[in-house]
């Protein structure tokens, strides 16, 4: 019998848990999606909202497609033995008000608080401000000053702020703070499954919400953020940009190439007949993939 390369699957859970899955030659993706609904107690309807995922040191996401067998999958730098793998959102619904499953939407909230810890996602200071005060109040509804509250706020948020909303209240922190608790204040008889529909709500609306995010290098090698999503492409500034630069649906994108480390767009002029099959193609954007991620995203179904 041949051997298998991986043994097990570890698989990193939303709430930050980790389950371990043995491995047989035949156990595919979907199979171990099948483990991981029922575990999680997500119902039919909303476990196509979930994805398995190898998740590199630079927290690109490589998705894997639901025939890949588990056994033999290799990662760069991980060795044979176990595999490391999460399990998270991959389709990004545009309301929260689409899901029906409790339990998905306090997933969703668990993947959207992570990405609003590292960073990802951005907004002005005053909108950030509101939202930090809603995140507030869904983990802790009885606090009693503003001393307690200021330890919770350290412990959920980033600290230092993002540049922007740092920016936003003058550089000052203390201003900052006091602003949250104030809005805190204001929500704290509020429900916590109130409080957490009215978070995902207000962070739905944020320009880089249900993104994955990448750096890449545009044609003059320049280094910049590109934000993939079931919308289209869009492309910012530096990692702390609120507002796209560029913004390519779905629709105007015609052709999609990738070579080496080189990736190529087509984009079709609005108004304009799409291309025949005798035509030679333009391109009207290009860029530099640092690494094959961006090609595996940009390919990927998720985003078609």
């Amino acid at each position: 019998m041949e051997k298998l390369r991986n043994e097990a699957a570890i698989v990193q859970l939303l709430d930050g848990k980790f389950i371990e899955i043995s491995l047989h030659a035949r156990l595919t993706v979907e199979d171990v999606l099948q483990v991981l609904a029922s575990h999680c107690s997500l119902n039919e309807a909303d476990k196509g909202f979930f994805g398995l995922a190898h998740v590199d040191d630079r927290h690109n996401y490589f998705w894997l497609d639901e025939e890949t067998v588990i056994a033999n999958l290799s990662f760069s730098g991980e060795p044979p033995g176990k595999i490391h793998l999460t399990h998270s959102i991959r389709y990004f619904v545009d309301s929260i008000y689409s899901l029906s499953n409790a339990v998905t939407i306090e997933l969703l909230f668990l993947e959207i608080h992570r990405q609003l810890y590292k960073g990802e996602l951005l907004t002005n200071g005053s909108v950030y401000a509101k939202a930090a005060a809603l995140l507030m109040r869904v983990y802790d509804s009885d606090i009693a000053n503003e001393e307690t509250a200021l330890s919770l706020l350290h412990c959920i948020l980033p600290i230092p702020p993002p540049k922007r909303v740092f920016a936003y209240f003058s550089g000052s922190e203390n201003q900052m703070e006091g602003e949250i608790f104030s809005i805190y204040c204001a929500y704290r008889n509020m429900p916590r499954g109130d409080a957490m529909l009215n978070f995902l709500q207000l962070i739905s609306t944020w320009p880089r919400y249900g993104c994955r995010h990448y750096t890449v290098l545009d044609t003059d090698k320049n280094s910049c953020l590109l934000a993939v999503s079931n919308r289209g492409l869009s492309l910012y500034e530096n990692k702390d940009s609120i507002k796209p630069n560029k913004v390519y649906t779905w629709d105007v994108l015609d052709n999609l190439y990738y070579k080496d480390n080189e990736f190529m767009i087509e984009v079709r002029i609005i108004g304009m007949p799409k291309k025949n099959n005798f035509e030679q193609p333009s391109l009207d954007c290009s860029m530099l993939s640092e690494d094959d991620a961006l090609a595996q995203a940009v390919l990927d179904p998720t985003t078609q």
